[in-house]
């Protein structure tokens, strides 16, 4: 898969494309044809690749429901997608995805109350 032609075919990234090619702009960059986001957190790479909306699906199974993935929640699920891939609202996509989760729902567990203090019934 080539990714460069893959953000070719989705119309939504027009805006990006074109915000990129303006001289006062620093957010976005084209790096070997590849339409990139500069990223601001230092654990992660610099550039970051914009993805295209057809393969976030992809992306989202891959870092939530792949067997080494582990069902992560959507905060650790955000954390491992947002360190290698940028698109626009990343994160509503990444909460929404794995609320929607049916394997998560069916093994979460409800919360419950901690028991209280133990209180004996007779006191010889």
């Amino acid at each position: 898969m080539n990714l460069a032609v893959e953000q070719k075919k989705d119309q939504d990234l027009e805006k990006l494309k074109l915000l990129s090619n303006s001289s006062k702009n620093e957010e976005f960059r084209f790096i070997n044809g590849i339409l990139c986001r500069k990223n601001f957190d230092p654990d992660g790479k610099l550039w970051l690749p914009v993805i295209p909306k057809h393969l976030r699906a992809d992306i989202l199974r891959h870092f939530h429901d792949a067997p080494t993935a582990g069902h992560l929640g959507f905060a650790k699920t955000y954390d491992r997608i947002r360190k290698r891939f940028y698109w626009p609202g990343m994160y509503r996509n990444v909460v929404r995805y794995v609320m929607h989760c049916r394997e998560c729902q069916r093994r979460k567990s409800v919360p419950q109350r901690p028991p209280g203090r133990l209180v004996p019934i007779l006191q010889l």
